[in-house]
């Protein structure tokens, strides 16, 4: 029910915000309304992730380390700066819900915080948010998502072009998770506006991605494994990365068909970033190489994780705003948009809602569903414990 209540607001206030253009054509008053039901609806969001009780994968994991974290650091492969900070919080509280609260307040103030000050249409973009990343982020990996909040921070350094305090920024993100490695390139990516036939090219390099990525992301892997001297944390790391992956060989999307829905939806967008002067221009790159990594991810999981980044962090997300925010393409008329929004988020719901009961493909999983790991949903204010 938690979860309910707050996905009908967001696609309630998501209609409402697409209906009356973009904030700009409203009045003070109405965008410090905006600004207080936005607080109200990620903050929503955040008290679902903070006050959790044994709800959420990999949820076990991290409260069994936090338990005896001096001793589990020998035996968890686990970055630094996580383990770090379940040691202060052991020693300073000894209560992993109170580190749990902390996490939360960082990765909510960055993450949400930057859909609201950089997206046109702000409900839209957290409405996105939740149907895409919420569950297997901010309600799963722990660490992954303090490294993607970390990112997230660092945009202003790319805005400010502080090249050496990215550079920090990656390294103490990847001390939470490696991936963020991957996230470097975003500070050549973000703000840049890609020409038309770039656009084209990417747009094939995304159907090639999907179709091949699988052969070749594999021979790419043997190669490494075959390397010596290859650290053994990397190595493991691969290992365990491509054997998930190789259980996990169910579609994403959802069906076939949402492959070939999300690729009209990439070919619709780019058409439109070739058409407009619209701002939300300066992310698509970043929803481009999102895309490429989501859409590989059908063939080799991890690459899921990368793409999280371009779209979260890198703001990706906000390419998707091209549907509504070229007030000449629409000729000043909302109608539509309305049409347009109703079947983008009717579709996106149906193939939510498809994962939310799909049986899991993991070996390890099976029969387990997705929801199961989400219901019953439980607080620990509630629990005796």
């Amino acid at each position: 029910m938690f979860y309910w209540l707050l996905l009908i607001i967001l696609v309630l206030s998501s209609f409402i915000e697409i209906s009356v253009n973009s904030r700009n054509l409203l009045q003070k008053q109405e965008i410090n309304l905006k600004r207080i039901i936005f607080i109200y609806l990620s903050g929503y969001m955040f008290c679902i992730v903070a006050f959790r009780y044994k709800t959420g994968r990999d949820y076990y994991t991290y409260m069994l380390f936090f338990d005896d974290c001096l001793k589990n650091a020998k035996t968890y492969n686990f970055e630094i700066g996580f383990i770090f900070i379940n040691i202060i919080f052991k020693e300073l509280f000894d209560n992993f819900f109170i580190l749990q609260i902390f996490i939360c307040i960082y990765c909510c103030k960055y993450i949400y915080g930057n859909l609201y000050k950089y997206s046109e249409f702000p409900f839209f973009s957290l409405l996105l948010y939740f149907l895409l990343y919420f569950f297997v982020t901010d309600m799963a990996i722990t660490r992954q998502t303090i490294a993607i909040a970390i990112v997230s921070y660092g945009i202003k350094f790319i805005k400010q072009k502080k090249f050496l305090n990215w550079v920090l920024t990656i390294i103490i993100a990847c001390s939470f998770h490696q991936s963020a490695l991957l996230a470097f390139p975003i500070y050549f990516t973000l703000n840049r506006v890609i020409s038309a036939k770039t656009c084209i090219i990417l747009f094939f390099v995304l159907i090639y991605s999907f179709l091949f990525s699988r052969g070749f992301i594999t021979i790419i892997l043997d190669v490494l494994e075959r390397l010596s001297g290859l650290p053994k944390i990397f190595s493991d790391r691969l290992y365990y990365y491509y054997s998930s992956s190789t259980f996990n060989k169910k579609n994403s999307l959802g069906s076939g068909l949402g492959v070939i829905f999300e690729l009209s939806v990439v070919a619709y967008l780019c058409f439109k970033y070739i058409i407009s002067k619209d701002k939300n221009k300066y992310y698509f790159l970043n929803y481009l190489i999102g895309s490429i990594f989501n859409l590989s991810a059908n063939n080799f999981g991890i690459l899921g994780r990368f793409g999280i980044y371009y779209m979260v962090s890198g703001l990706g997300l906000l390419g998707y705003n091209l549907f509504f925010s070229d007030k000449n393409f629409y000729k000043k008329t909302s109608i539509i948009k309305q049409i347009i929004f109703f079947g983008f988020i009717g579709i996106k719901l149906y193939m939510f809602f498809d994962m939310w009961n799909r049986p899991s493909s993991l070996a390890f999983d099976h029969g387990h569903t997705f929801q199961d790991d989400y219901l019953p949903y439980k607080c620990f204010l509630l629990e005796n414990n």
